[in-house]
Order: C-alpha cells, then structure tokens, then sequence
C-alpha cells in the first residue's frame, strides 16, 4: 500500500511539475505535444486505450495551462480562420450522427471516437493561438522532424530486426514481417512517414536552411520510404508514387530539383526492394501484397468490394445523418467486423450526406490554403517550401480513399502548418505593403520581379 500512495505521489508531483513549466511556457507545451504526435503505440487492444498514446497526455496538460493562462492574464485571442470554423462545422456533423443511437451497443464507441475527434479539433484551433511568428512555425517543423528522426531510428532497426532476425523487434506487430515502430500497426506508421516523407523534402526546400540540415532532412525523407515498404500499406505507396509523379510533372519547386528527388525516392524503393529480396519468405509475402496494385485485383479484391458495399448500404438506410460516428465497425452493417477503409466512404456512412459535404469542404479548403501559400509565398524564403506541399496535399488524398485520415494525428498538423503559414504570409505582405499601398495580386511588394520562366530560387 505504501508503494502505491509513493508511486501516486511521485506521479502527482511529476504532473504539477509539468503543469508549472507548460504555464510559464505555453509555446514550449506546445512543441512538446508536436514531438509526441508519433508515440501512440499501446499493447492494450481496449476501446479507449488503443487510440490514446503520449500526444493526449501532452496535449491535457499543454491545454490545462493555457486555460490558466487566459484566466490569470486575459490575453486576447486571435480571429479563428475558415478552416477552423469548418472543422466546428465537422464536429457538429459527428454530434448529430449520434442522435439517433439510443440504447445502442455503439454507444461508448462512438463517444470516445468522438471525443479523439474533438481533441484534434482543439489542438488545430489552440495551435493557431500559439503559433505566431514564422520563427515559432519553424520550431513546429524542426520539433516535428527531431521526432520524425527518432522514429526513423526504432523503425530502421526493426526492419533491421526483420530482415536478419539477428535481434528481437523493439515493437512486434503479430505480423512477423512488418513494422510499425512506436505505432499500434503498420498502417498508422505508413501513413504519418508518408506525410511526413513530403514535409521533410519541403523543408528541405526552405531558402535559407544550411546545407547540412537540407541533407540530413532528405536522408530522413528516403529513411520514410524504407519504412513504408515494410508497412507494405498499398495505398500509401499508390499516394507515394502518385506524389512523386506530381512533383516531376509540375516540376516543383524546379524541374532540377523535383529530378534529384526522383532519383533519391527511386534509390530508396530500391534499397527497400533489396532488403526484402534478402528472404524468400520476405520476398513472397511483400510480392504477394504489392502485386495488387500492378494489377485488376485491386478493383475485384473481396474485401473492398465488400467494403464499399458496406458503406453504401449504411448510407441508403441513413442518407442524412449516416448511422453514427465512429460505430460502423460494431453495426450491424459491417458484413466483416471492421471499419470502413476510406475517409469519404467512412464520412458517408457514419456521418450521412451532411458530414460527407463538410469533410469534402474542408478538403478543398485544406488545398486552397496550399494554393494560396504558393502565391503569398513568392519572393520569401518559403517560396519553395509551399510549391512543394502543393503536390503533397493532393497526394495525400489518394491515401485518404483507403484510409481514415481524421483520426490522424499528422492530417491535423498539416492543417495546423497551412493555417498559420497563410496567415503569417499575408501578415508579412501587408508589413510589406505598408498601410497605405495596396499589394499587388500573387506577389510580394518589393519582392524581385517574377519572370516568365518562373520565380528565382532563394
């Protein structure tokens, strides 16, 4: 009993300890909640458990001390942006979807989807509140890539693990081939290096990074790829392949530039392919999963077949409100016990017609914002750092048909980063402007004048 009361006591003290530091500097919680984003593995296969990792314990006690603050200091907020008030508008779909639960078995499912749902809907506003400066914007990049790199570590030594059996894996999935790190499966690894894989080569990008950190960046962005391979998520490399393809086509942010991309990308899918050839029993079981996408067996595969039949014979019997966020896995709908396996699909089915028409508004809203960057953009040193996320965003949709970004936690930090980049930019070209002068459409007053060819590079 008394190891207990010390154990809760030592804990106690380590959360107001935490509480005090997060108080004193909401801008360094808040970076701490970024590090933690990819740390959500958890051995436990309940209900609530799987889904909460190290970022909810971060970001309760970075949320905690920002309410604090406000009360003692009042400081004013600032304006929420649009894409925030269509996330509000995402939330209020998934509340409705509930209304008719009742009595249901889903019930307790739903509500903690929900609630997931909600932190990263707050975590999206809150960070806009804290990221004011595009000093503090590039601490979120670098934070976010030092945590990138030590998953780039656990994971690379897993694959290590893998491929010689020389060593036990740090985090075994029941799947013997496969790796997910400090994730709960390899599907939820696959996804973040994907985003994460785009976000490195554009900041990567930025014009005035020294040559070391640009390099060490894009060593970690192949380092991503090596790890999607053995993730072996299809739909994540049809979005890496299809990203990359857009970066060679628009030539982003140069044509130069989008050719040594290519020929990094190509080197490590075969550095991965070179790993798996090693074992004929690695060999056999990635060759048999990838050869879906090479061929008509991804239209005719049962499983999505029966996936989007599912989901449209949920959206038929509810085709307002769908049938409740979060429960289709628990429904009687799901013919195979699982969830549906597609953003849109998902939000159709669950979240009806309503929430299917404000995810769909967020999306475009999501690629506006990556449009608008690359024009607020010119002539400062993130010109090529949004040419770059442009391809990324579109990309990452390809994904999201096979994928249910919204409990991703990367999907909201991208849209974190787009909003606070728009903001900053335009703040900088009205600076730039002076009160006034108006500024010129798709340029920055004072900026070097912009050829037919293109902008000059930084």
């Amino acid at each position: 009993m008394t190891e207990k009361w010390l154990l809760w006591a030592g804990l106690g003290l380590l959360a107001l300890g935490a509480l005090f530091l997060a108080f004193r500097h909401p801008n360094k919680a808040f970076l701490m909640v970024v590090f933690a984003t990819p740390f959500v593995f958890t051995p436990v296969r309940g209900n609530v458990l799987m889904r909460v990792g190290l970022p909810e314990v971060a970001f309760l006690v970075f949320l905690v001390a920002w309410l604090m603050r406000r009360v003692v200091f009042a400081e004013k907020l600032r304006r929420l942006a649009p894409a925030h008030y269509l996330c509000i508008l995402l939330m209020a779909a998934v509340c409705l979807s509930l209304a008719g639960l009742g009595e249901r078995a889903e019930v307790a499912s739903a509500a903690f989807e929900t609630i997931i749902l909600a932190y990263l809907v707050l975590f999206c506003i809150l960070a806009d509140q804290v990221i004011k400066t595009e000093e503090a914007l590039r601490q979120v990049l670098d934070i976010w890539m030092v945590s990138a790199a030590v998953v780039a570590l656990i994971g690379l030594y897993d694959v290590f693990a893998v491929v010689t059996r020389a060593v036990p894996q740090l985090f075994p999935f029941k799947d013997p081939y496969r790796v997910m790190a400090t994730f709960r499966r390899p599907p939820q690894l696959a996804v973040y290096a994907l985003t994460t894989f785009f976000t490195m080569l554009a900041y990567s990008c930025m014009g005035d990074m020294g040559r070391l950190k640009r390099w060490l960046l894009r060593a970690l962005a192949m380092a991503m790829v090596v790890l999607i391979v053995f993730t072996s998520r299809r739909s994540v490399l049809a979005a890496l392949v299809a990203g990359m393809c857009l970066i060679l086509l628009m030539r982003t942010p140069k044509l130069s530039r989008a050719v040594v991309f290519t020929t990094f990308f190509l080197a490590a899918v075969g550095l991965g392919h070179q790993l798996v050839s090693t074992s004929p029993e690695l060999s056999a079981f990635f060759g048999k999963r990838l050869r879906v996408l090479v061929t008509r067996e991804a239209l005719e595969h049962p499983f999505i077949q029966t996936n989007l039949h599912d989901a449209l014979h949920a959206f038929g019997e509810h085709p307002v409100l769908g049938i409740g966020y979060g429960t289709f896995a628990e429904s009687d709908y799901s013919t195979t016990h699982n969830e549906i396996h597609s953003a849109p699909l998902g939000m159709l089915s669950e979240c009806g017609l309503l929430g299917l028409g404000v995810y769909l508004a967020l999306t475009v809203c999501i690629i506006y914002l990556g449009y608008r960057c690359t024009r607020l953009a010119r002539g400062t040193p993130w010109q090529d750092f949004t040419l770059m996320l442009l391809p990324m965003l579109l990309a990452l949709q390809v994904s999201y048909l096979y994928n249910r970004c919204l409990r991703d936690r990367t999907y909201w930090l991208v849209l974190v980063l787009l909003v606070a980049l728009h903001r900053l930019l335009r703040e900088r070209r009205r600076a730039q402007a002076g009160p006034d002068l108006p500024a010129p459409a798709g340029s920055l007053p004072g900026s070097p004048p912009v050829s037919a060819a293109g902008p000059p590079s930084p």
